[in-house]
Order: structure tokens, then sequence, then C-alpha cells
């Protein structure tokens, strides 16, 4: 149940907290394809914004979305936020740029991500109150999923085909937060370990192609080095050598053809890199050295939202449109195209 002071929040805040941008664009694709993207920024006073883009048009909002979901018309993100005076977290659910509140906790409470499928609207993330406890909200009711982890499991992705709700995260069986753990993957609230808790584990995307499951993250090997995989049905794919740190963001399979975007740290620089069937090529804003968040292909043409130096850039095959200017810091968020 919504308490007052909540409801206040929301009634004198969120009223302001969305407003379009018309003067900022992405160029409309001549095939009427449309382009939704998840930005974040702060300027130079540390002010941060997050931007729903619709091919031409960005909303702001003044809160941190964590994902963003489309359903006909209809566009849904989900945040989380604290209220200092009640000392409640909260999650909030938004719909055309509307919120309401889902959950309230005298805990942590940390949204994930969002999916809508069949009318349903889906959100995935945990409340963590002594233990951190990996949940969905169904249409807002909640649902606690199943894990036997000493200290707690997290949420890392949600994807959501017609009824079936896959959902990814880590489960802890130390109190130190690291190693050892396990990547878990659940099925219509079913459990199933992915890995055995030898190296830390982190899962950072799910994506469902027909009856096969990919798994984009990554596992630390002996020498404390994180080394990219995909894991297909439960089978380890391995994408990087070992010998510097690299991460998996993003992921997208194509009928055969299987994509990964990845960030390789060589000492202080970041290399992005795109994975194809084996193939590693590196990712670049013409010479400019550029991170590939993610990636979506739709019509033979490869869609990628990233980031170069401080600032977020959506590219349509080689073809890049800057999102964000001057940010101090930024964050590219969902891809979406419909």
């Amino acid at each position: 149940m919504k308490t007052n002071i909540l409801a206040t929040f929301i009634a004198t805040t969120f009223l302001m907290s969305c407003s379009k941008d018309n003067n900022e664009t992405i160029d409309n694709d001549p095939k009427k394809t449309t382009v939704y993207a998840l930005t974040g920024a702060a300027d130079a006073s540390g002010n941060y914004t997050s931007k729903i883009w619709k091919d031409n048009t960005s909303t702001s909002y003044n809160a941190t979305l964590m994902d963003i979901a489309v359903d006909g018309n209809d566009i849904y993100a989900v945040s989380s936020g604290y209220i200092q005076s009640s000392k409640r977290s909260y999650i909030l659910l938004w719909k055309n740029g509307k919120a309401d509140t889902i959950a309230t906790s005298s805990g942590q409470l940390q949204a994930v991500a969002i999916n809508v499928s069949n009318k349903n609207v889906y959100v995935a993330g945990y409340e963590s109150a002594g233990k951190i406890v990996p949940k969905i909200w169904k249409n807002g009711v909640a649902t606690t999923l199943s894990s036997d982890a000493t200290f707690g499991t997290t949420v890392g992705d949600m994807e959501v085909v017609g009824d079936d709700v896959y959902v990814i995260g880590e489960a802890m069986y130390t109190n130190n937060g690291s190693v050892p753990n396990v990547g878990m993957i659940w099925k219509n609230g079913q459990p199933t370990k992915l890995t055995d808790a030898k190296y830390y584990v982190g899962l950072s995307k799910v994506f469902i192609s027909g009856s096969d499951v990919y798994v984009g993250g990554i596992e630390y090997n002996s020498a404390q080095v994180a080394v990219a995989k995909i894991w297909k049905n439960g089978t380890p794919t391995i994408l990087s050598d070992g010998k510097n740190q690299t991460y998996v963001y993003g992921l997208f399979v194509d009928g055969k053809d299987v994509y990964a975007t990845l960030e390789e740290n060589i000492g202080a620089s970041k290399t992005g890199k795109i994975w194809k069937n084996g193939v590693t090529t590196e990712f670049k804003d013409g010479s400019n050295p550029a991170v590939p968040f993610q990636i979506v292909l739709k019509d033979s043409v490869v869609y990628t939202l990233g980031q170069v130096s401080r600032d977020v850039k959506l590219w349509k095959n080689n073809e890049g449109t800057q999102l964000t200017k001057d940010a101090q810091y930024s964050q590219p968020g969902t891809l979406i195209i419909k």
C-alpha cells in the first residue's frame, strides 16, 4: 500500500519530471523503422537526466531510468529511488511519461529490467533488507524467485517471450559480494545454475531465439581476469583470450548469427569490440575509439548504441548520431527497433 508521503512525493515531483526535447533528433529511417533508445547523462554540475528517444524526439526524465519497453504506442520505463524523510525506497513504473509506484520498502529496492508481453507488464529487480532477494513484479504483484544462496541473489536482466519469463542473476554464497558466486537463470520461476562457484561471474544479458536461450556475461579466470562468455542453453563459449579484462554488454541473435558487444580494458584504455560467430572486430566511430553497449539488427541494418569519450552515440551501420553532448559522464541504455 502506498504511503501518504510517497503519494505526495509523486504528485509534487513527477508532474514536472518529464518533458519533450523537440530540438534533438535521430534521423528517421526511410523504411519507417522506429528507433527507441534510452540514454542517461550528467552535466558539469552532476545533475543526471535520463532520456527516452523515439526517432526524432527525446523525452527527459528527472529520474534514473534503468530500462524501457515498447508495446504498440505505449512506452514503459522503470526506475528506483529513496525518500529520506520516510526512509523508504520505491520502484516506479512509467507509462508514457506518467509514474506509478509498484513497490515500497524500508530496505533497498532496485529495479533492473522491464518487459511487456500479452498486455502484462513485468518488472525484475531485487530487495535488500539483510539479504538480497530477487523478485518479479507482474502487473504490480510481486513474486520472489527461489534461490539457495546464503547471502542473497541479484538480478541482471529479464526477457519475456509470450508467457515465458526468463531472468538471470548471481547467487552469493559468501558475504564479500564477490567470490564465489553462481550464475543463475530462472524460467518461469524455476532456477538453473549456469556456473559452479569456482570463480566470480557477472551476467549482463539474456536473449531468446526460438527454443534457444543465450546468456552473455563474464567469468573470472585463475588470474582474476574477466573473460567474456556466452552461454547457449547452458553451454559456455569463450569470447576473449583471458589476458585483459573484457566485458559483455549487449547480445543479439539473428538466425544463425550471434552478436555480442564487448569492452576490453588494456591498461587505462578501453577498446570496444563486436563479436560475431567467433570473429571479433574492433569498433570505432570513424577513427575515434568507441565502446558499443547494445546492438540490434533489423532488415539487414545494424543499429548500435554506445559511447564515444563521455557521450552517447547511436550508429545505423557506420553512420553515427550523437545523443548527448559535453556530458560529465553518460550511460547508454536500452535499444529497441520496431
